[in-house]
């Protein structure tokens, strides 16, 4: 069954909405993901949507990054006209020193891009302003290193072989524009905290204006008040700073959900700071350095003052098309850093694929252009023939230059793979490219023409190599590291399923049977060895296959075998286990505590005990282990039992014993022993069927449903179960019992459907409405099995399109994480809901305003449901499972117009 039962029908239905919430785990709560893409006509609609998207962030923030590269650029066009001299010194100033630092804050900064781009897509708005402060601090601290090289660039430009006089005139350059190596330590930060939340369009405004500002400026220093050098200076400095301090203002008055102050917390975590800032710089620099050592090796060629022009020249052109690909990669770093926040793995992917089109197409347009006015482009820099000429001969290298860059950097930064990315860079730029060009430049004489070709060589390696990572990458396993490491508790729920796998511990018969006498007053190891001994003179039951660890005690069931409080079945775990015999063994794992470590062929790694051998080994594992003694007992609540070891834990009894859902631990019945010893045993619909008598006070029993099936129990992780977190924390009654008529809206995988499934129980029903179709096929998948369940893969804000499918029902639980979600409680209430019936709903405030208390949220939603007919009765949070949840719970009164479901 992989067709779901619905088909979306337009639009809407087809495109998810783009401001939905939080992913809730590694397969749950991706109800606003994209469908998969079958058809041409879905892909023009996908590529329409994401286009909009990027270019919603991404042209305003080109046009800024293309006003603040106009500083640069504009400058050396006025100083172009001063002199050849004039030119190649600033030349060098720009595109080497103020280059090499540039690149290194602008990578420090986008360490920020991550983080607040994740942030804002998790919906913990509050931390960006935190993570801009840290920012802050650390590139201010990186500036004040980076003054040496400003100070001491003549000697360090004369060190690297340039000419005497371009490196004094270009020292003096550095020294008097140091003022705006602070501007752009405060630019860089604010500009990351702005788009992570797609604001924009007041940052192309503010570069706009300091455009206008630094022509003026230049116009009036250099041709009015003729300052020369010292007057571009001047107002390369002011411009930068006017761009800082209007943003930072901007931040300050208007934005006060992600900016609430300075905030001490800004000193915490640095270290960990630095060291994703220092990756994202050093990713960043080797592709700003590469290029900028085009013009460093240019320098030692003859003639070297014409080269460094015409080269200079190039690489300003070159860099207006960067900083449209800058602008994109910011767009998409926001697109791929949201979307992975939020949990969405197939926008991630449509993302990507559209800007990689994009980025070909502007290539493509941008070379052509450079090639048809590759006489006349120079004439805006120099007036100089002779450099003029030397332009045009290399002019189709900058063509096929600007269809290379790369472009996938964004992509990079938005996933956090900073460090894959500059070992990537380090291998194909240095390791490859730069001996290349040195090759062809130097020792085959090609000149600038060779060196270029050599670093061209590079590029293309890199974006080969990148586009290679881009199409082999899991998106759906980024979003689960991601929730990983947002929820580090949840880690060790990964391993679940590995654990199932490993062998279950063979039984020993003769142990069993001895332990099942003495398992309450064990005696001494002698007394143990002649019971065992006397026992297998006595008995021969070689076909009885049980474990050494599933007893109950006599006291442990009353003579109508119903367990009293206090009691219960004491059961075996499935979950985890170990190679050896004996007590335990394995290692850690979810839910309680067992004993590690055990004897015989080395019990395993033991969690907190350590490393087990051969013979004796671990000592305390953590987790509920396989073998380990366990007391179920019944819960308040109907169908819920709470599995008793060194650690309580919720669970269900299994409706399909042997299947496992999402990797969660099973705690298998599998021998009781009563007094007195009756031959068959009806117990509340088990049968209880008499196997081996151990002596004539005791008898050995398989516990069984009435289809002959094993007794089974599955733990329910409150961690990833959302009405599991409710129960534990303390709520009265969940209105979910054996034969109820469930509408669970939100259901993700199915992970909390299947323990409701468990509830109701085969004279009950669940309808799960599910929106991702990604989803939608565990939830399908999960349903095979459990024939209580009804799969539907519909919006739940359309109650209308499955009403046909959907009768009336006892129970709505809605787990939808949207700020409409009382409103489609409500409407599917009107379509479902019985009159006197029931609604638990879980809230997650940072979905619905993340700028107010979250105390306040709940209250309001309370409100609004109130207003909606419903009579709340409880609430409760979630924590310490779920920060910032509140489950609530009540019941329904229908209005006097009723809309009534026409379903079965």
């Amino acid at each position: 069954m992989e067709q779901p039962l619905l088909q979306q029908a337009d639009e809407e239905s087809r495109l998810r909405r783009s401001d939905g919430g939080e992913a809730e785990g590694v397969s749950e709560k991706k109800a606003e993901d994209y469908p998969p893409v079958r058809e041409a006509r879905e892909a023009r609609e996908v590529l329409v949507a994401e286009s909009k998207k990027l270019w919603t962030i991404g042209a305003p923030i080109t046009f800024n990054i293309l006003c603040l590269y106009g500083f640069c650029s504009i400058t050396q066009m006025f100083v172009g006209h001063i002199g050849n001299l004039e030119l190649s010194a600033v030349a060098i100033a720009l595109n080497v020193v103020y280059l090499f630092n540039f690149g290194f804050l602008l990578g420090m900064g986008s360490a920020l891009e991550t983080l607040c781009g994740q942030a804002f897509g998790a919906g913990r708005v509050g931390m960006l302003g935190v993570y801009m402060q840290r920012s802050w601090i650390i590139l201010v601290a990186s500036s004040i290193l980076l003054c040496l090289l400003y100070i001491f660039a003549t000697p360090v430009l004369k060190l690297i072989g340039q000419e005497d006089d371009i490196a004094d005139l270009a020292g003096k350059f550095t020294i008097s524009i140091i003022p705006q190596l602070f501007a752009i330590a405060f630019n860089f930060p604010a500009q990351k905290f702005l788009q992570a939340q797609s604001k924009v369009l007041v940052m192309a405004w503010i570069g706009f204006v300091a455009l206008l500002l630094h022509v003026g400026m230049l116009a009036l220093f250099i041709f009015v008040f003729d300052w020369g050098l010292a007057g571009a200076a001047a107002a390369f400095n002011i411009s930068g700073w006017v761009v800082s301090l209007a943003q930072i203002a901007y931040i300050v008055g208007w934005c006060k959900d992600g900016w609430t102050g300075l905030s001490r917390s800004a000193f915490r975590d640095l270290w960990a700071f630095v060291r994703l800032s220092f990756a994202s710089a050093v990713m960043l620099c080797l592709e700003i350095w590469y290029m900028m050592i085009l013009t460093v090796l240019t320098g030692h060629l003859t003639n070297a003052e014409v080269a460094v022009g015409s080269i200079s020249i190039c690489m300003n052109i070159n860099g207006w098309e960067g900083m449209i690909f800058i602008g994109l990669n910011a767009a998409i770093s926001v697109r791929v850093s949201n979307e992975l926040g939020a949990g969405r793995p197939r926008a991630t992917k449509y993302a990507v694929i559209v800007i990689l089109l994009q980025s070909l197409a502007i290539g493509l347009i941008c070379m052509v252009l450079v090639l048809a006015t590759r006489n006349y482009f120079s004439i805006i820099f120099t007036s100089d023939k002779e450099m003029q000429r030397a332009v045009a001969k290399i002019a189709y290298l900058l063509g096929i230059t600007m269809l290379d860059v790369s472009f996938e950097a964004g992509i990079a930064v938005g996933g956090g793979w900073q460090g894959l990315v500059a070992y990537i860079n380090l291998g194909c730029y240095y390791c490859f490219g730069l001996p290349l060009g040195f090759v062809l430049g130097f020792l085959l004489h090609f000149g600038v023409q060779g060196i270029w070709i050599g670093i061209l060589g590079g590029i293309f390696l890199q974006t080969v190599v990148l586009f290679f990572v881009i199409w082999k990458t899991d998106w759906s396993a980024e979003v689960k590291d991601l929730q990983i490491m947002r929820h580090p508790k949840r880690q060790h729920e990964c391993s679940c399923g590995e654990e199932e796998k490993r062998k279950k511990l063979k039984p020993d018969l003769h142990l069993l049977l001895a332990f099942s006498k003495f398992i309450w007053m064990p005696p001494s190891a002698d007394a143990q060895r002649k019971r065992r001994r006397s026992l297998n003179g006595r008995l021969s039951v070689p076909h009885l296959e049980v474990s050494a660890h599933a007893l109950a005690p006599p006291e442990t069931l009353g003579a109508d075998m119903r367990p009293p409080r206090g009691g219960g079945f004491r059961g075996r775990s499935d979950g985890g286990g170990g190679r050896g015999r004996g007590r335990g063994g394995g290692g850690r794992g979810g839910g309680f505590e067992g004993r590690g470590g055990g004897r015989g062929r080395g019990g395993g790694a033991g969690g907190r005990g350590g490393r087990g051998g051969r013979g004796r080994g671990g000592g305390r594992g953590g987790g509920m282990k396989g073998g380990s003694r366990v007391v179920v007992q019944p819960h308040r609540h109907d169908g819920v039992f709470v599995a008793k070891g060194k650690e309580d834990a919720l669970c269900t009894k299994n409706m399909v014993p042997g299947e496992a859902v999402y990797g969660e631990k099973r705690v298998s019945v599998q021998v009781i022993r009563l007094r007195p010893s009756p031959l068959l045993i009806s117990v509340s619909g088990l049968n209880v069927d008499i196997r081996v008598c151990l002596s004539p006070d005791y008898v050995a029993f398989i516990l069984q449903n009435e289809d002959g099936s094993k007794v089974e129990y599955r733990v329910w992780n409150p961690f990833r179960s959302k009405l599991a977190a409710a129960i534990l924390g303390g709520v009265d009654n969940i209105w979910i019992a054996p034969g109820t008529r469930v509408l669970y809206l939100g259901a993700a995988s199915g992970t909390t459907v299947s323990h409701v499934s468990d509830l109701v129980g085969p004279t009950g029903v669940v309808y799960a409405v599910e929106f991702s179709h990604r989803s939608g096929r565990d939830l399908v998948n999960m349903a095979k099995k459990r024939t209580n369940v009804i799969p539907i893969i519909e919006d739940a804000r359309h109650p209308a399109r499955y009403r046909m499918l959907v009768g009336m029902v006892d129970v709505i639980f809605s787990d939808v994480a949207q700020p409409d979600q009382a409103r489609i409680l409500a409407l599917n209430a009107s379509y479902f809901l019985k009159n006197g019936g029931h609604f638990v709903i879980s809230i997650k405030a940072n979905c619905i305003d993340s700028t107010v208390p979250a105390e306040a949220v709940f209250a309001q939603e309370v409100k609004k449901l109130q207003a909606e007919q419903f009579k709340p009765s409880e609430q409760v949070t979630l924590e310490p499972f779920e920060r910032d949840h509140a489950c609530v719970v009540g019941g329904y009164r229908m209005p006097k117009k009723q809309k009534v479901s026409t379903g079965s």
